[in-house]
């Protein structure tokens, strides 16, 4: 079957280093954006839309390097906890994962399952994530749309991953950053459906010290009252 996004398998940190451009990320979306959703901007608190997600690649994966060791971590379900469309561009809600495994040096670690504090093995939840629409100034001096998402809380912390339950070769460690992403078929702007979102190079992630990178690809759409309208995003 072939995939409506095609996004680059990060098998090394190559991507992430590319990815340090200098990038605007002040907690605000750019001045005049908005979300459009069946036909009428978000202009304000009233019944702000619910949006949820689905996969769309076969997984997200997790990559960084913990001393000698390549620690992956696949995760084969992806929806949005909370999910909102807000006034100025903005939403707001957690990423879930779900059917997370662990793989050291390419081989899955049983003793190493991944987790989030509280949360059964094999599911990862973020921390609250505010998202913002952003434009991005590419090399070649055109733009392209983008969506931020920084955790609301002063540390700068995404998730913290535990793995395991102590017997794992590994120990766990906060993942810190920032998410960047795009709509992959450059739809964004047009009303429809669905949007294909895809992790975006210029996404900035530590695992305690170490860069991480984050890859795969999804479909977000509008859940609740909102459920079936057209909706788009307008960074400018």
């Amino acid at each position: 079957m072939t995939k409506a996004c095609k996004t680059s398998r990060l098998f090394g940190l190559l991507a992430l280093l590319a990815g340090l451009m200098a990038f605007a990320t002040a907690a605000q979306a750019e001045p005049g954006a908005y979300w459009e959703v069946g036909g009428t901007q978000i202009k304000d608190k009233t019944l702000l839309p619910e949006v949820n997600a689905k996969k769309d690649t076969p997984h997200i994966i997790f990559l960084t390097k913990s001393g000698l060791s390549t620690l992956e971590i696949l995760c084969t379900e992806i929806l949005l906890t909370n999910g909102l469309l807000h006034e100025l561009g903005r939403t707001t809600g957690r990423i879930h994962f779900e059917g997370c495994i662990t793989r050291l040096n390419g081989s899955e670690a049983t003793l190493c399952k991944p987790h989030t504090p509280g949360a059964a093995e094999g599911l990862i939840l973020t921390e609250p994530l505010e998202g913002l629409l952003k434009l991005h100034i590419l090399e070649t001096g055109g733009t392209e749309d983008v969506l931020l998402l920084l955790p609301v809380n002063a540390g700068m912390i995404i998730l913290t991953l535990e793995l395991g339950s102590g017997k794992c070769a590994i120990k766990g460690a906060n993942i810190t950053g920032e998410i960047v992403l795009k709509d992959c078929k450059s739809l964004l702007l047009i009303n429809e459906l669905e949007h294909l979102f895809e992790f975006h190079s210029l996404t900035k992630l530590l695992f305690g010290a170490n860069p991480m990178t984050i890859d795969g690809s999804f479909w977000e759409f509008l859940t609740g009252a909102h459920k079936g309208q057209l909706w788009s995003g307008h960074p400018a």
